[in-house]
């Protein structure tokens, strides 16, 4: 990748995640809601399917409530874990009130060691922009070995 468009993304990063920090707690909470609301739609029906969302870090939506949601009406939720640097992402099964532990970046990892594989993944983004490219954090984590 072109080292000028590496600084980009990178200064990017830093612009959006500062600009989502400062938004207030009561707006982001809004936000929150309306994309939990929105996955509602268009997740549907969730008994017997595993959904996998994420721990919210550096003012990203909280999707707790949603994960809440899921785990309500029948369906498993599941977290994502770093295991080593530039390997693939795993997935642990987590429902709300069970026990978590730091993972990297201390963000909130399952305790359990139960792998599952999930049928829907959400996503976290840093932004995106009006063609829908998402820019992530720049960690390079992928699944592709276990959506194949």
């Amino acid at each position: 990748m072109d080292a000028e468009v590496m600084q980009w993304r990178k200064a990017e990063r830093r612009r959006l995640v500062k600009e989502r920090l400062a938004m207030n707690s009561e707006v982001r909470r809004r936000h929150a809601d309306q994309i939990a609301a929105g996955l509602e739609e268009i997740v549907g029906k969730v008994r017997g399917v595993i959904v996998s969302t994420y721990w919210p870090f550096r003012g990203e939506p909280d999707l707790r409530g949603f994960m809440a949601g899921v785990s309500d009406r029948g369906g498993q939720c599941a977290l994502p874990v770093v295991i080593e640097r530039g390997k693939p992402l795993v997935f642990r099964a987590w429902g709300p009130g069970e026990p978590l532990a730091k993972g990297v970046w201390n963000i909130s990892v399952p305790a359990t060691p139960q792998e599952v594989v999930p049928s829907i993944v959400i996503v976290p983004v840093v932004g995106f922009d009006r063609a829908c490219y998402r820019l992530g954090y720049g960690g390079g984590f992928s699944s592709t070995e276990r959506w194949q």
